[in-house]
């Protein structure tokens, strides 16, 4: 092999090597369904508010000829506020195979199908949810939120969500709930398929990528006004903040040593805030109030 070849391939080696993706989920297209009434390998149960056979079966007992997305079945999650004092929520948990890294971005993708079982009801638009946590059923931050889902009255058709999340925090578990814009009288199903949860496999070269905390500090947090970033050196450098859905909300600022950014614009809540030098990172969970 010559050497401009034996260049190339090793440089598409490590470009595959940096950005290849890592599978955080298992079984997500819920196969091996044991029963109607019970979660499929991998996955938990949060039904704890006597829902039953209501929170979880796939595929849908009452809608057996409809087909699974991908693979022979899906995960069918059942919301009813009709005659109860609280509604029942279902939802199903699993922890995740690697702990997420605060600052990481991650990638989710999901297919949803909703549909109400009462012809009558004309509330039957559905919410689907992802929450993170440190525990099992643990909904400690929502990180994603599906607007009304069509489909009321009849089966509609799978429909795909995908979206991007800057982790917060070092989140260990993964839940997923069905919920509803209707608070009283309304029950539905909602078909969930292939719900993935991504982030490049880049831990071959994260010691050389991420920036020690040493380095920087960004100040005070929570902050209301303007926050400060101390640098330990003069290296120009670039600061940008994000939402959590990974969203920029502001342009990157470029700075050299200490700055300053002023933050009186900014909406109240949490965001990520992301510094970049040269090839190298650091990220830190920021809070505006």
């Amino acid at each position: 092999m010559s050497k401009k070849l034996l260049l190339s391939a090793l440089a598409f080696l490590c470009l595959n090597q940096i950005f290849a993706q890592c599978d955080l989920i298992t079984n997500p297209s819920f196969e091996g369904l044991p029963s109607y009434t019970l979660p499929p390998p991998n996955w938990t149960s949060c039904d704890t508010d006597g829902g039953g056979k209501y929170a979880l079966t796939f595929p849908l007992n009452n809608y057996d000829t409809l087909s699974a997305y991908n693979g022979q079945s899906y995960l069918g999650l059942f919301y009813n506020s009709v005659g109860t004092v609280t509604p029942v929520y279902g939802s199903v948990t699993q922890k995740l195979d690697t702990t997420m890294i605060p600052g990481k971005l991650y990638n989710l993708g999901v297919y949803l199908i909703n549909f109400d079982p009462n012809t009558n009801n004309t509330e039957g638009f559905g919410h689907f949810e992802v929450w993170a946590g440190y525990a099992s059923c643990d909904l400690n931050t929502k990180i994603f939120d599906t607007s009304a889902i069509p489909g009321t009255y009849d089966r509609g058709s799978w429909q795909n969500y995908s979206f991007a999340y800057y982790a917060s925090d070092p989140f260990t578990y993964i839940t997923l709930r069905v919920n509803s814009a209707a608070l009283t009288q309304n029950q539905f199903w909602l078909g969930v398929d292939s719900f993935t949860l991504t982030t490049h496999c880049d831990t071959t070269t994260t010691g050389i990528q991420e920036i020690a905390a040493s380095v920087f500090a960004i100040y005070p947090n929570p902050v209301t006004g303007t926050v400060t970033i101390q640098s330990l050196g003069y290296t120009p450098y670039t600061f940008g903040l994000y939402d959590l859905t990974g969203r920029e909300v502001m342009p990157a600022k470029e700075l050299s040593g200490t700055g300053a950014i002023d933050l009186g614009q900014i909406a109240k809540g949490i965001y990520l805030a992301r510094i970049v030098q040269g090839d190298r990172y650091y990220s830190q969970k920021l809070v505006v109030e």
